[in-house]
């Protein structure tokens, strides 16, 4: 039950303002996800608090991930 909740709260997030991040992070959720150490949860989780023009150079890899802590998740 609490995995449940925790992938509602997760899909939640994964919403975004920008199609184009909605759409990488809800396949990455519904792909990925469940295979990522703990540790790699809690950066996802960390990474979703990212502002969203941020995330979309990173994700679409136009701009570096400057950010030494998410550079392995991005």
């Amino acid at each position: 039950m609490l995995i449940d909740e925790k992938m509602r709260r997760l899909r939640w997030k994964v919403r975004r303002g920008m199609l184009e991040l909605d759409l990488a992070f809800s396949q990455f959720l519904d792909q990925e996800y469940v295979a990522l150490s703990d540790e790699m949860k809690v950066q996802f989780e960390l990474l979703l608090e990212q502002e969203d023009n941020v995330l979309f150079g990173w994700i679409l890899g136009h701009q570096p991930v400057d950010d030494a802590q998410f550079q392995t998740i991005v």
